[in-house]
């Protein structure tokens, strides 16, 4: 099958570089949590909402690729915690985040997933060290295509500089309002061309920062997570798709050469014809994946891969991934929108059941009853190699009541501090109505994964399994009394200055 992507008419510059692991799905869908939270430096919009904050530990903290093609910059690099470039023009811009487009299904941090609540964020600070002294500006839209809205001038001084910008502001030079939900956001470093500039961190915050260089904690909830609940390739077919043998695939197409390598699946595709409108060619490899009768939807709905597409990235020729499923014949197969492929290995996670799907689907993931399910890496028509780690369909954590539900997390700190986190639980579709959680055990070291409760975490390069233990900490919830039901968990961590609030993707079910 071919693709509608370029019909769409998306290009690169409606897309951004995305963090390490990658959710998909719509704001609603994800339970977010926005309290305004008392403290030195406030809530911090990259930490709480991104789960990572803009400290440039590596090219994934912002919208690297982005700002290399677009941002009139040179030698654009992440080096020992800070993003360094030299400004090429006279109008470099780093982009920290870009608006989505309206047609593909959003990945962090493109600003569709989580735009910027105004009447939160209200202050960006900035520590930058610039080769002379000269002016910065923050420029950002609510949505593509949107008219860009600035501030006025910040001065910078030669050397190191931390400065905090009021955003809302207005004054001398600026132009528009900070208002509404912003989708991209930019800080233009300097207006000369030829000036080297190192930004440490970027932190927006809802208050001015009391305290700038505490940097916030990281919070990840990984139980339950998009890859904690029962898989269905390990529950239902005793082999988990971890692409370690040919018995996790029933087919592929267009794929060239490839091989079972490493725990991997390594393909190249082949040279393609295929009319994707408009004069275009596109390719269409593809990977079926083994399945067996047909898939539960109602219990098994979250898909996750974890890939690599050598070269660079060219959304406009072929860096984008879909999912198919059909019961009877391809004919007969629903598609979804598109998200980006980004450079080097990505884990990316979405929710089938409210995913954006291409336009003439037969059934809806929750309609449907697949017997087949289908992963298209690329959509290249020249070769273009990828290695697939593994990919995982898998659905909510289950629990009962008068029990325990282990929640699984992890946390860390750039300036070292001690942490200390308090656990939250609210209803789906009730986040205002947050009970504190009794934990049994908390903060003691995971023991090996049993049952549905196992968390795969990637790591960052080379092949990440999936692996079968889980990560970081446990809080053991007494359930004790609480009544059935589809909960959230929320973890608030402190580090006595700063405090993110994570609210976990997928849900825990309890029943009785």
């Amino acid at each position: 099958m071919t693709s509608h992507y370029r019909q769409h008419g998306l290009a690169l510059t409606a897309l951004a570089a995305l963090a390490l692991a990658l959710p998909l799905g719509t704001q609603a869908q994800q339970g977010d949590v926005r309290a305004q939270i008392a403290g030195a430096n406030g809530i911090d919009y990259a930490a709480n909402e991104l789960g990572s904050p803009w400290n440039f530990d590596d090219s994934t903290n912002f919208a690297f690729e982005y700002t290399r093609t677009n941002g009139n910059v040179a030698n654009l690099r992440v080096e020992n915690g800070k993003l360094k470039a030299r400004s090429a023009t006279s109008d470099p811009r780093i982009t920290l985040l870009v608006p989505s487009n309206s047609q593909l299904n959003p990945v962090m941090p493109e600003g569709g997933l989580r735009p910027i609540d105004t009447a939160t964020y209200k202050y960006l600070t900035v520590s930058i060290n610039i080769s002379k002294s000269s002016y910065a500006i923050v420029f950002w839209q609510n949505a593509t295509g949107s008219s860009y809205e600035g501030t006025g001038l910040t001065k910078l001084n030669a050397g190191d500089n931390v400065v905090t910008i009021d955003l809302t502001a207005g004054g001398a030079n600026s132009s528009g309002a900070w208002d509404g939900q912003v989708q991209g956001l930019y800080f233009d470093p300097t207006l000369e061309a030829n000036i080297d500039f190192e930004i440490d961190y970027v932190l927006l915050t809802n208050v001015v920062p009391g305290a700038v260089t505490n940097l916030p904690p990281q919070v990840a909830i990984t139980a339950p997570s998009y890859i904690s609940g029962a898989d269905y390739a390990t529950t239902e077919l005793g082999n988990s798709w971890d692409m370690n043998d040919a018995g996790d695939v029933s087919a592929t197409r267009k794929l060239g050469s490839y091989n079972f390598n490493g725990g991997m699946l390594n393909a190249s595709g082949v040279q393609d014809n295929n009319d994707c409108g408009g004069g275009l060619i596109c390719g269409d490899p593809q990977v079926t994946l083994r399945t067996s009768g047909q898939i539960n939807t109602a219990k098994y709905k979250y898909a996750t891969y974890r890939m690599q597409l050598d070269g660079t990235i060219d959304t406009d020729l072929g860096s984008i991934t879909r999912m198919t499923w059909w019961s009877s014949i391809p004919e007969q197969s629903t598609q979804t929108e598109a998200w980006v492929t980004y450079e080097g290995f990505r884990t990316v996670s979405g929710d089938l059941s409210s995913l954006k799907l291409l336009p003439g689907f037969f059934k809806t993931w929750q309609q449907s009853s697949p017997t087949t399910f289908r992963f298209d890496p690329h959509e290249f028509a020249a070769p273009r190699s990828f290695h697939l780690d593994y990919v995982m369909l898998t659905g909510d954590d289950q629990g009962r009541t008068n029990a325990s539900y282990n929640i699984r997390y992890t946390t860390s700190d750039a300036n070292g501090d001690n942490l200390t986190s308090t656990f939250f639980r609210y209803p789906v579709g009730q986040p205002n109505n947050l009970t504190q959680l009794t934990c049994a055990a908390n903060a003691v070291q995971a023991q090996p994964a049993a049952g549905q409760n196992t968390v795969f975490m990637p790591l960052a390069l080379g092949k990440a399994g999936p692996p079968i233990a889980p990560a970081g900490s446990t809080c053991r919830w007494d359930t004790t009394g609480i009544a059935p039901g589809v909960y959230k968990i929320v973890i608030e961590t402190s580090d006595g200055v700063n405090t993110v609030r994570r609210t976990s993707e997928t849900n825990v079910v309890l029943s009785s």
